[in-house]
């Protein structure tokens, strides 16, 4: 077994250490001292910040005074932050100038200074006496220099216009002042300003030593005209009294020594003691720059000017800006900026500029130049739909799209050479795309195309894209031509009235209308079925059966599966909806009803909103317009025949017909009062809660656009793609129209309408629309002489309407009222209407495309 080791106790002599209360001691110390130094140190610091502040100022100070010395005036204030002055020529500039202001900050860069920030990174302020910015002064000092009349003038007329510090009791004026408005912001306003500097357009300041206290912080620095006239007119401007006594002047003679012989911290000519030395004029001045960069269109344009001889630093300006609108040049580093905002082309742009060569050398020199500055395009054009340059036609409803890729200004304005293809139009889409599909019959071949996009702002600006086009026979066919009648049938023994039809399974299909049972007159509700195969055949109806008493235009939509909800005006005007199913073979059977949606109700149109809510747009009592949601569940059961209810125009509701057009938002077309046809959009939410969309104008319940002012009666809306929905509709003098909107998905409505066709200049009598695919759409109609008439249009992506009828044809001669259309499979259409001729029996024709 281990056993366990035992270690001896063992000491090492002469390892001794603190004790405890050494320790404790040596704490205590070193606690005090840092106790001390925390009390002690921020006031050092904030003391050297004044320090620093002083030093600053005074350095400010010194540079004015040689501007002034340099120029014969003052600078202006910078007003905007670009550090240089914002000063206005006059009449005979700098005679009669002015100042945007006289109350900014230092024009560090127009002095050929770095920055003018006092330690605390605040710009310092700078305020001067108005008159003091021109060099001459009229009746005053017309030709004398600054050092004499000028200022004597200043110093013994005090009610002239004046720049002042006071102590709320004595007045001074001064000739200029600068001041920082020190570590914090004691009065709690204008910013970092206390008292009388904080506001930075009143011409009035504190004195120059107020102590500093609970509200005052700042550090201020003013010349008097007497200061100045006795700096400027004996030759001591370079003379602070800071380096031992020493001045650094051209009476001095040290002004090309090498030395800073009066301790400013400047040497030689960058002293402004020694502006007027001569020693320190660079002598003529020029411009170096030959030539500047040429940009594209619509960019940041940069160049970047030098000059040499002279006395720097250099003062620039931009004197001509070729047109362009933002172009401004750095008056200190003499770069050019702004956007290349106008056509492709060569502009002229001119700049000048002086130096600091005093006047007593025979300065300001100055120098200026002119430049052509080249735009260009950068315009191409492209196929974004098929790659390459060749395109094979081979469908009559094929789309290609192109973009025009590159800076420009205005939209792209589009022209097409088909290099004698008959049968192509071309679409705008957009601000710079467009789309190209037929409208007609090509013969088939291979055709050089050529596309063109030209600035609509700048016609230099264009690009063209040459492309081939091979035709198929298949693809020169005309798109929305159509075939022919297939079929006609009888789908009613009897009277039938406002047929509406559906699809429901395989070949069936489904008709409801108000009629009778012959021989007795009724205005009985009825749905019907009958077979359509694939190829437009048309069976005969045997299936029937009675959903109410009375049904004036009812409307109808699928519930779930083989269910479906018949909306319809009944006996009293009552607003009703019936369930009904219709299985796989036609065979109908009621469910549920007939529940009362409105006590006065007329026109109902239905559709689904979510799972068991449905949605009914209807003219109400005075014809206003209203929408009430029902529920009803999967199996027919009516749940609840007035889940909501909401007044959409409270003129004016009539005939109106409601589609969905995205997440919540459902739009309704309508006549309104004085026949005006208006679309509106409301929301309804998946419980069936109506109200109107976010932002909808009072007294509306919604957006809403008129899209015909003259005359409109039974619109008929359908969705084109996207935000576009097409409505056709029975306009002036009876005539047809169809006409395009933009429905934006919060329920916007665009303005205006984005386009119109004329389908039928005769007669258009209650127009209904339905869509093939591939922007065909097909209208039946009530045509002259009671035909009935079916005829398609193209409608692009964009809502474009094709300029013509693409095709017409007559499917039932004078004896067509009240069609109802359905779109097929197969390029096929299905239209339900009344035969009068018959004894108002209903019939169903079938219409074919190529």
């Amino acid at each position: 077994m281990e056993g366990k080791q035992r270690y001896p106790n063992i000491r090492t002599k002469g390892c001794g250490g603190f004790s405890l209360i050494e320790m404790a001691v040596v704490i205590v110390i070193i606690g005090i001292i840092i106790s001390i130094v925390a009390s002690v140190l921020p006031s050092l610091i904030a003391s050297s910040k004044i320090k620093q502040a002083q030093a600053t100022l005074e350095k400010f100070d010194y540079a004015l005074q040689g501007y002034l010395a340099a120029n014969g005036r003052m600078p202006c204030p910078d007003t905007n932050g670009d550090g240089a002055q914002d000063r206005i020529p006059g009449t005979t500039p700098p005679t009669d100038d002015t100042c945007a202001a006289y109350v900014g900050t230092i024009p560090y860069a127009t002095m050929g200074l770095s920055a003018a920030l006092d330690p605390w990174q605040e710009p310092v302020r700078y305020a001067v006496y108005e008159t003091l910015v021109q060099t001459q002064i009229s009746g005053v000092c017309d030709t004398a220099p600054p050092c004499t009349q000028c200022l004597s003038y200043f110093i013994t007329n005090p009610n002239a216009a004046y720049l002042r510090t006071t102590d709320g009791v004595v007045s001074t004026n001064q000739a200029y002042l600068i001041a920082s408005g020190g570590a914090k912001d004691m009065d709690g306003a204008d910013g970092f300003f206390d008292g009388r500097n904080g506001d930075g357009t009143v011409e009035e300041f504190e004195i120059p030593n107020k102590i500093v206290d609970a509200g005052y912080d700042d550090l201020l620095r003013a010349a008097s005209f007497a200061y100045l006239q006795g700096r400027l007119c004996s030759g001591t401007l370079g003379s602070p009294g800071g380096g031992g006594g020493t001045s650094e002047s051209p009476a001095d003679g040290n002004c090309t020594d090498s030395a800073d012989n009066d301790g400013d911290g400047l040497t030689d000519c960058a002293d402004p003691g020694c502006a007027t030395d001569p020693g320190c004029s660079g002598g003529s001045l020029s411009i170096t720059t030959t030539t500047v960069p040429s940009g594209v269109l619509s960019g940041t344009y940069m160049a970047t000017f030098s000059a040499g001889g002279g006395t720097t630093p250099y003062d620039w300006q931009l004197t001509g800006n070729g047109g362009f609108s933002d172009f401004s040049i750095n008056a200190a580093t003499g770069t050019l900026t702004g956007t290349l905002d106008q056509c492709p082309g060569n502009y002229t742009v001119s700049v000048a500029v002086g130096d600091s060569t005093p006047p007593g050398s025979g300065g300001p020199f100055t120098d200026s130049q002119s430049y052509t500055v080249q735009v260009t395009g950068n315009l191409s054009v492209a196929c974004t739909s098929t790659p390459g340059s060749a395109i094979t036609w081979t469908s009559p409803t094929q789309t290609e799209t192109f973009a025009a890729n590159g800076s420009r200004l205005g939209s792209i304005n589009w022209s097409l050479n088909t290099g004698g293809a008959t049968g192509f139009v071309l679409y705008t889409t957009g601000p710079d795309t467009c789309s190209l599909r037929k409208n007609g019959s090509t013969a088939p071949g291979t055709y050089s195309f050529t596309l063109t996009a030209t600035d609509s702002t700048c016609g230099t600006n264009s690009d063209s894209f040459t492309f081939d086009v091979t035709v198929t026979a298949g693809g020169g066919m005309t798109p929305g031509a159509i075939d022919t009648v297939v079929d006609t049938e009888y789908f009613s023994d009897n009277e039938c009235y406002t047929p509406s039809i559906f699809h429901t399974s395989g070949d069936v299909y489904g008709f409801v209308f108000r009629g009778t049972l012959w021989p007795f007159y009724s205005d009985d509700g009825w749905t019907r079925t009958i077979d359509i195969d694939s190829g437009g055949a048309i069976g005969t109806s045997t299936q029937y059966e009675q959903f109410d008493g009375t049904a004036y235009a009812p409307d109808v939509v699928r519930v779930s599966g083989d269910i479906y909800v018949v909306a319809f005006e009944s006996s009293g005007n009552n607003g009703r909806i019936r369930t009904i199913r219709i299985d796989g073979s036609g065979a109908i059977q009621n469910i549920d009803g007939s529940d009362t949606f409105s006590n006065n109700s007329a026109d109902p149109s239905i559709v689904p909103v979510n799972g068991e809510f449905f949605a009914i747009a209807h003219s109400g009592a005075g014809n206003d317009g209203y929408i009430t949601t029902v529920q009803i569940a999967a199996n027919g059961t009516i749940l609840d025949a007035s889940v909501d209810s909401l007044e959409f125009d409270t003129s004016n509701g009539e005939q109106p017909d409601l589609i969905h057009v995205a997440g919540d938002v459902f739009a309704v077309a309508y006549r309104d009062s004085g026949g005006v046809g208006v679309v509106r959009t409301i929301i309804i939410d998946s419980n069936g809660n109506i109200s109107p969309p976010s932002g909808a104008p009072a007294p509306g319940y919604a957006f809403a656009v008129p899209f015909e002012a003259n005359d409109c009666t039974v619109p008929d809306i359908v969705h084109v793609s996207g935000n576009i929905f097409a409505i056709v509709y029975q306009g002036q003098d009876d005539d047809g129209y169809i006409t395009t909107v933009e429905i934006a998905d919060d329920g916007q409505i665009a303005d205006t309408v984005i386009d119109t066709l004329e389908f039928d200049a005769t007669n258009g009598i209650t127009p209904v629309v339905a869509a093939a695919g591939n922007g065909i759409f097909g209208i039946a109609y009530r045509g002259p002489g009671d035909d009935g008439v079916f005829c398609t249009v193209l409608i692009d992506d964009n809502g474009q309407i094709g300029s013509a009828v693409q095709a017409s044809i007559i499917f039932e001669a004078a004896d067509c009222y009240e069609p109802s259309i359905e779109a097929m499979a197969n390029n096929l259409f299905a239209i339900a209407y009344r035969r009068p001729s018959t004894g108002n029996r209903g019939v169903v024709a079938t219409i074919s495309l190529q």
